[in-house]
C-alpha cells in the first residue's frame, strides 16, 4: 500500500511539473501577446486601419467587380488601384477630392463627414446600420438635384437608380460617368431590395440595414485576419529581438522545475483572482498586473541575447546585436522563433482564456496534505503509515 501510494504521489508531482511547464509557456506567450497587441493597436490608430477597412467594405458594396479577370489582370488592377490610392492621398493633401463615384458621394455626405475624427482622419471607424441605410437613401436621392427638396418615395428612388445606372462601363464616356454613378451590379442589388419591400420605405430601409450588416460580418473577418497577420510579424520581431525561443524555453523549464513552479505560481496568483464572469474593468486590471511581471519572467527564463561572457547586449548596440544574432542563430532557434510568432499571433484573449483553464486544472488536480505533500485529489487514495 505504501509503494502504491508513493507511486501515486510521484505521478501527481510529475503531472504538476508538466502542468507548470505548460502554464509557464502560456504565461510567457500571454505577456508578449499583450505587448504585441499594444503595438498593433498603436499601428492601427496611426494608420487609421479600422476606418480604412470600413471604407473598403462600403466601397465593395457600392462597386462592381469583374470576376472574369485572370489572375494577372487582377494583379495589374490591384497595383493600379494602390497607385491611384497613393496619388489620391497626395492630391487630397492640397485640394479637396471631387466626389464622382457612388461610394465617394456616400462618404462626402455631411453626416459621414461629421463622424470623422479630425481633418486628417475624415473617415469614421464605425457607422451603424440604421445610419448607413438613411445616408444611402439620401445619397441616391441627391443624385437628382431636382428631387433634393421633395419627399422621397420608393418610385422616385427606383427612377433615380435607373436614370443614374452605368449600363456599360467599358463604353461609358468620362462625362457620362459623372452623370451616371450607380454601378450596374449595385443597381441590381438596390432594385432587388426595392422589389421585395412591398412598397414600404421602412421595409426597404430595413433590407439595406441587413445588407450592410451581412457585409460588415465579412469586413470584421478581413480586419481580424489583417490583425492576426500584423500580430504574427510583430511576434516574429519580438522573438528575434528578445530571443524568445519556444523550444529553448520549454527545455529550460523542463530542466528547472523550481523556475517552472515559480512562474506557474505567479500565473495562478493573477488568474485565480478572477472568475468566469469577470467584468471587463477587472480583466484589464488582471492583464495589467500580468504585464508588470514581464521582467521577472525574462530574468527567470534567461530571455535576451548574451555574449560568450554572459553579458546581455542592448539593442542600441546595433552592430554587435545583429552580429550576435547571426552567430547564435540556428535552424532549431529559428523554428523556436517561428513557433513563438504563431503563438503571439493568436492574441492575448486566446492565451488569457487558455491560462485560466490550465490554472483551474492545476488547482483541481492538486491537494495539500497536512505534511505538505502533493497528492492526487481523487479522495480514494489512503497513505498507510
Amino acid at each position: 500500500m505504501k509503494l502504491i501510494s508513493g507511486l501515486k504521489i510521484k505521478d501527481s508531482m510529475n503531472d504538476n511539473s508538466t502542468l507548470n511547464i505548460i502554464i509557464s509557456l502560456i504565461f510567457t506567450y500571454l505577456l508578449y501577446s499583450l505587448l504585441a497587441t499594444a503595438l498593433q493597436e498603436s499601428i492601427s490608430g496611426l494608420f487609421h486601419r479600422r476606418a480604412d477597412t470600413l471604407y473598403k467594405g462600403i466601397k465593395v458594396m457600392l462597386t462592381d467587380r469583374d470576376l472574369s479577370l485572370s489572375w494577372m489582370e487582377r494583379f495589374e488592377l490591384n497595383i493600379m488601384q494602390k497607385s491611384e490610392k497613393v496619388l489620391s492621398y497626395i492630391v487630397g493633401l492640397f485640394e479637396t477630392k471631387k466626389a464622382v463615384t457612388l461610394h465617394d458621394r456616400f462618404y462626402h455626405h455631411p453626416i459621414i463627414k461629421n463622424y470623422g475624427e479630425s481633418n486628417t482622419s475624415r473617415k469614421p471607424s464605425y457607422i451603424s446600420s440604421k445610419n448607413f441605410a438613411a445616408i444611402m437613401i439620401d445619397t441616391i436621392k441627391n443624385l437628382n438635384q431636382s428631387e433634393t427638396g421633395a419627399p422621397i418615395t420608393l418610385p422616385t428612388l427606383r427612377k433615380i437608380i435607373n436614370d443614374y445606372t452605368i449600363n456599360n462601363p467599358t463604353k461609358t464616356s468620362t462625362v457620362e460617368k459623372e452623370n451616371r454613378v450607380v454601378p450596374c451590379e449595385t443597381s441590381k442589388i438596390l432594385l432587388y431590395h426595392l422589389d421585395h419591400s412591398g412598397g414600404d420605405m421602412n421595409v426597404f430601409s430595413n433590407r439595406l440595414e441587413e445588407w450592410y450588416n451581412d457585409t460588415m460580418d465579412r469586413v470584421s473577418g478581413w480586419y481580424k485576419r489583417s490583425t492576426q497577420a500584423t500580430l504574427f510579424f510583430l511576434g516574429l520581431w519580438l522573438a528575434f529581438s528578445f530571443n524568445i525561443d519556444s523550444i529553448a524555453i520549454a527545455q529550460h523549464l523542463s530542466q528547472n522545475k523550481i523556475i517552472a513552479e515559480k512562474i506557474a505560481g505567479i500565473a495562478a496568483a493573477k488568474i485565480t483572482s478572477s472568475d468566469a464572469d469577470v467584468n471587463l474593468e477587472k480583466q484589464k486590471k488582471i492583464l495589467e498586473d500580468i504585464k508588470n511581471n514581464k521582467d521577472l519572467v525574462n530574468n527567470s527564463l534567461g530571455l535576451g541575447w548574451k555574449d560568450s561572457s554572459g553579458k546581455e547586449l542592448r539593442r542600441n548596440e546595433f552592430s554587435s546585436y545583429i552580429k550576435l544574432i547571426w552567430v547564435q542563430l540556428t535552424w532549431t532557434k529559428a523554428t523556436g522563433f517561428f513557433i513563438t510568432a504563431i503563438a503571439i499571433g493568436l492574441g492575448a484573449p486566446f492565451w488569457f482564456d487558455l491560462l485560466n483553464k490550465f490554472v483551474n486544472l492545476r488547482a483541481a488536480g492538486k491537494a495539500i496534505n497536512p505534511s505538505g505533500s502533493s497528492i492526487s485529489n481523487t479522495g480514494n487514495d489512503i497513505i498507510d503509515g
